[in-house]
């Protein structure tokens, strides 16, 4: 098969992860086993994206949540897919992997508070809520909410706001509104931050 174009390397370079996982249609798949013949860096990068696939799926079998994590990501896909707003395959695959991640960290930590709140004898407080770039990466993210003492309690709800305690508490109101102005100040990585009601 002769070499690809590179209109064609980047049309199947999107289809990448969708082949992994086995959503394509017939035409597709067989389109993307013709180039992945002829090309073998799309097909490095295909068992790249079939060990992240991999990772990520190992990562989330925990009950349930995880179960609810995998059902996301792969809505997320398809969503994707249809939408093909990004130019190669592997950034939203990592993307959403980097997502996927951050809810299982976010799952882990608010069981975590709610064992040692229900030791201390109240479930945890959120005092923040929170809504991430959609393209934010996760160790980004962790770097931000560790620099400002935030701990995820709870999210992300369906509209994808996560729930954050901070420690130590700001003191008063000015506090309360530089904290805000620094998360604010990422706006590759935050969307929208606000107090918590009823704080």
């Amino acid at each position: 098969m002769p070499e690809l174009d590179r209109q064609e390397r980047r049309a199947i370079e999107k289809l990448l992860p969708f082949h992994d996982s086995g959503t394509l249609d017939a035409e597709e798949t067989a389109r993307v086993e013709r180039a992945l013949e002829a090309d073998a860096e799309l097909r490095e990068e295909l068992a790249f994206l079939h060990d992240l696939r991999t990772g990520v799926h190992a990562a989330t079998e925990v009950p349930s949540a995880g179960d609810l994590g995998w059902a996301r990501l792969q809505s997320s896909i398809r969503r994707e897919r249809r939408k093909e707003l990004v130019s190669r395959a592997w950034r939203p695959a990592l993307a959403l992997a980097a997502g996927l991640a951050l809810v299982v960290q976010g799952m882990t930590i608010f069981r975590l508070n709610e064992q040692n709140a229900s030791l201390a004898g109240g479930p945890p407080t959120a005092e923040l809520q929170i809504t991430f770039a959609p393209d934010a990466r996760e160790v980004e993210i962790r770097a931000l909410l560790q620099e400002v003492g935030a701990t995820i309690v709870d999210g992300p709800g369906p509209s994808g706001v996560y729930r954050l305690d901070i420690e130590p508490d700001p003191a008063g109101d000015a506090q309360w509104q530089a904290l805000i102005g620094r998360l604010e100040g990422n706006p590759e990585l935050v969307e929208h931050v606000a107090r918590e009601r009823g704080e």
